[in-house]
Parts: structure tokens; sequence; C-alpha cells
């Protein structure tokens, strides 16, 4: 028997004076460092799409008691068009940190970034930075090409396999329009010279029926090598919210097995590896319950299927959440999500999560024990 307790929990972003200048934050991201510190990501802006989105890097050498900002990951001083960008952080090796995710263009600073009559959003772009000094400065800031003729999703974080490939799960949006030129899937986007060159030949995600969208794919790693890529899935032809549904690759990552149901109904989930078969999975739920929260579920993958072995709510908002049907209305009504937690020793774990409460974008941090009892 497991059991999973919150024993400390605080801010990453909190707005201390609000009164004074709007300033929320929204998307976090984790990693740990060799020296035991944290680093930490958050987009922060005036509102949910403003034009003056961006993404700031922040430190915390005493576990998330406290965090120091670092500043912003993107430099835009030289950019001819302003962008919102939405970047997430990972450690390759020693102090070597990566950057990756999407820049929208913002030609139109009166257009929002997602089209609340269809669904789709605005133009964008991948962008891949690197640091080798803890953050300080930022090398290679590069656009990186996909096969989608679409907008492109990259919110994970880049993870590193054990046989050193370099790797994050990718998707596209509909367009402005709400269509798409290809079918909604998710794609492996891997380099195999340290982040020089990148494909996205393989598919995660994709369904049979043409409608159903992959979002938000956070991926991890097993003790044997497996890949487990997990996703947001709905489908917009009929609005149907549909489980969270995984794909397995047994081949670092060149082919995926078809997607398999969580049975969980959620949104953006997050994976941590515990041990040999075993990964806790983190659950954004605000659709269709009546107790939304984040839920961290224990899961043995050992016969490929996701067997749950324990589930506990790990946060819940203070506030009601206003339900939301459509994909075009979750967009306009989101209140909290993106759970990202990582391991910090001694059966702990750090986890973040954002939530809009009294009107203000916040960045939540909690500490968890995970505790093996015996029945």
């Amino acid at each position: 028997m497991y059991s999973i307790k919150v024993i400390e929990e605080g801010f990453v972003f909190d707005n201390p004076l609000p009164q004074l200048r709007s300033r929320h934050a929204y998307f976090p991201s984790l990693t740990m460092m060799d020296d035991g510190s944290i680093m930490a990501t958050y987009v922060m802006g005036e509102a949910f799409e403003s034009v003056d989105l961006t993404t700031m890097l922040v430190r915390s050498t005493d576990v998330g008691k406290s965090w120091k900002v670092l500043g912003p990951l993107l430099d835009k001083s030289k950019l001819e068009v302003q962008v919102s960008d939405t970047l997430k952080i990972g450690k390759v090796n020693g102090d070597r940190l990566v950057a990756v995710g999407y820049c929208f263009p913002r030609e139109n600073a009166e257009l929002p970034v997602a089209n609340s009559e269809t669904g789709g959003v605005l133009e964008d772009y991948i962008i891949f930075l690197e640091s080798n000094d803890y953050g300080h400065s930022w090398e290679r800031v590069e656009k990186l090409d996909t096969s989608f003729s679409e907008p492109v999703e990259a919110s994970a974080p880049v993870s590193v396999l054990k046989n050193g490939r370099m790797a994050m799960p990718i998707a596209n949006f509909p367009k402005w329009n709400g269509v798409f030129d290809d079918r909604p899937c998710g794609r492996l986007m891997v380099s195999d010279d340290c982040g020089k060159t990148w494909g996205d030949d393989a598919v995660t995600m994709r369904f049979k029926e043409s409608s159903i969208l992959v979002y938000e794919q956070r991926m991890c790693q097993l003790a044997d090598g497996t890949i487990i890529v997990i996703a947001w899935n709905e489908d917009m032809q009929s609005g149907k919210t549909l489980p969270n549904h995984f794909s397995i690759s047994t081949d670092n990552g060149t082919s995926f097995s078809q997607p398999r149901s969580t049975g969980i109904m959620g949104q953006t989930a997050n994976l941590v590896h515990i041990d040999k078969n075993l990964i806790m999975a983190f659950h954004c739920i605000r659709k269709d319950t009546d107790k939304p929260g984040i839920y961290a579920y224990m899961v043995d993958l050992s016969k490929g299927e996701w067997n749950i072995l324990f589930e506990e709510v790990v946060w819940e908002p203070k506030m009601p959440l206003k339900s939301s049907h459509t994909m075009a209305e979750v967009f306009s009504s989101l209140k909290f999500g993106q759970p990202s937690a990582i391991p910090i020793g001694n059966n702990e774990y750090i986890m973040v999560n954002w939530v809009i409460e009294e009107g203000q974008g916040r960045i939540y941090w909690r500490k968890l024990k995970v505790e093996v009892k015996s029945s």
C-alpha cells in the first residue's frame, strides 16, 4: 500500500503588488541540477494570452522555500516582430540546460492566441536554446523545423534517453480557422547529436478517428528503456471528453504502440519514473467532476497496461471551477493546470502547477512524500 502526503507548500510566483501592476504566471516546469539546486520556469504576462507573455527562469537553493528570479530566457530586443513564448527547461548533463517551446508572432496585437470561435490558434514556430552556466546566459537560439504544416504544440521539456538521444513530443494545433491540413497526431522530435539536428519521423499517438486531438504530451522512460507518452485527448467533432491515453515505445522512440486508455478523465498529465516499471502520474482533472484537482496515481506498467495501484488528490483549487465542454471554451475558461514534478530524494518530490485565484495567475509548489505501508 502507498500513501502520498503533502509536507510543505508555497509559491514559486505570486504577484506581491497586484494593485500596482498586472503580472500573471502560468505553465511551469522543473529540473534538478547536479549541485542540488532546482531550476524552474513559468510564463509571465499581463493576461492569459497577452502579447507580452515571456518565459521566466528562477532558481531555488533551499528545495523550494525561496526562489531567485534570474530573468527571461529569450532576449527579444532584436526581434522584428514581438512574440509570445512558452518554454520548458531540462538538464542534459552537468550544468548544461536546454529550453524548448513555441513562439507566437504577434503582428496583430488585437488578436488573442486562440480563436474562441473555432478552437484554432495563431501561426507559431518551435525554438531551442541552451545554456552552459546554470541559465545565466543562453546560446544557440534556433528555430526547429517539423513535418507539420499547421501551428505546432511543443509543451514538453527535452528528455535525455538512456542511449543519449534527446527527445520531446510535439503535436499539431488547428489553424486559426479551426482546420487541420493533416490528421491530428503526436510526433517525437529527436536529436542524436546533442541538439545540433532534429527529426520528427516517429508518430507517438494517432487515433483511427481523425477528429481526436492529441495535446499536452509528456513522456518518461522506464528502467528497461521503455518510453511512455501520455496525452490529453478530446474529440473535436463531438466535443466529447476522452480519458488520457498513453502509448509505448520499446525501440528508443523509433515507433510507438496504438494509443491505449488510462481510464482517467483528465487533461494535462505528467509522468515521473519511480522504480523498474513503476511510475507516478499526475493528472489535472477539471472537467465533468465534482472534485476538480490534481490527482497523483501510482501506476504499474509491468504488463504494458495502466494498472493503478493507488490514487490521491495532491492539490485542490480554492474556488469553484467554471464548467466547459468544448476545446474553445476550455481555452477561455482554464483555471489551473500543467502539473510538473521531479524527485528530490528520500522518496520526496517537488510538484508545481499554475492556478488563477482571486483574479491572479499563480505558481504553487508542493513537497510530496511517498510512503510504502505494509498491508
